[in-house]
């Protein structure tokens, strides 16, 4: 006798379901705004684009923009250091004068291949 109460519950559920389901449904007249993609900004992606690696944080990519700002780095610390060499030579110093100038626009070349690559 005691599932016949249930029984009964049960398709009063079943019964009500449809009705509270189709009261859900969105307007089909009025486009809802795609709220799940961002909108993009021309302006700050101009700025980030002047950053090194800003245009991969701009677009999310985090490692690679984390690899791009390090790799560019280390150029301008080798380009410094070989700038200070060159500028300030000693002859005890392995390599000739001229040796630190093409070190030194090696590298600021390798900088910039990487700042338009990134």
């Amino acid at each position: 006798m005691r599932t016949l109460p249930c029984l009964l519950l049960v398709l009063a559920l079943v019964a009500a379901l449809p009705d509270y389901v189709a009261g859900q449904t969105a307007d089909s007249t009025t486009e809802q705004p795609d709220t799940s993609r961002r909108v993009p900004d021309p302006r700050t992606a101009l700025l980030l684009g002047l950053i090194p690696g800003g245009g991969q944080l701009y677009n999310g990519k985090w490692l690679k923009a984390l690899i791009v700002m390090a790799v560019e780095g280390y150029y301008i610390y080798l380009f410094q250091q070989n700038r200070d060499f060159y500028n300030h030579y000693d002859e005890s110093l392995p390599l000739s004068r001229d040796r630190y100038l093409e070190e030194r626009n090696k590298y600021a070349w390798r900088f910039v291949f990487v700042y338009i690559l990134g």
